[in-house]
């Protein structure tokens, strides 16, 4: 190993470098299960098995790592440094975790659209229809068609937040479980969107069923 050298996420660099005299480590073994892993997963970011070998897998190379260091001993100095700078490990970290944690976010922006899109839907066909109500009998045809025209695109668009809505949530439940094992902060936003979503989407549906009428 070269002096000034850090440790590098790489088989074939501790392969090249490691000293002949030093007892087995694990770390090539574990270096290499690694690559695999994280090219696994890089290729499917959404897969949650993927996913969590991955970061197992890193650990696993983390372990092999520090074993290394202490079979150093005061021998091997370049190397037991090199072994010792490794930045790259809590780097790597966090990168598998951004990239997992980036297949949240639009699903979230969904859910969180959606739980808007009720709101205003739903107080604005409330108010449509009852001011509609107020003055039917007197309107003529033509002004009865329109006001109902209105009231009906609102609906249109009540539904569709209520469908999007509960695709998001769908695509979310699958994952509630690696979101509190490994992203809490999201795992509170996205409590706090499927209540919200959930509360509103009923009182949608009643709605739906309440003014059928104007469909």
């Amino acid at each position: 190993m070269n002096a000034g050298e850090s440790f590098q996420l790489s088989a074939a660099w501790w392969k090249k470098g490691k000293p002949l005299t030093l007892k087995p480590t694990g770390l090539g073994a574990a270096l290499t299960a690694y690559e695999r892993a994280r090219a696994a997963y890089m290729g499917s970011q959404d897969n949650n098995l993927k996913f969590k070998v991955a970061l197992d897998a890193l650990d696993t190379v983390n372990d092999a790592r520090l074993r290394a260091i202490a079979l150093c001993g005061s021998s091997h100095a370049d190397t037991k440094a090199a072994l010792q700078k490794a930045a790259v490990i809590a780097a790597e970290t966090q990168a598998l975790l951004t990239t997992r944690s980036n297949q949240f976010k639009a699903p979230l922006r969904q859910l969180k659209s959606r739980v808007e899109d009720l709101k205003k839907h739903t107080a604005k066909l409330k108010t449509q229809v009852a001011a509609y109500e107020k003055v039917k009998v007197a309107l003529d045809p033509k002004k009865r068609a329109a006001n109902e025209k209105i009231i009906k695109l609102n609906l249109a668009y009540l539904n569709n937040a209520i469908q999007g809505g509960s695709s998001a949530l769908q695509a979310l439940d699958r994952q509630e479980q690696v979101l509190g094992d490994y992203f809490p902060k999201l795992a509170v936003e996205f409590k706090a969107g499927k209540t919200a979503f959930t509360t509103l989407r009923a009182a949608g549906m009643q709605l739906l069923d309440d003014y059928d009428e104007y469909a």
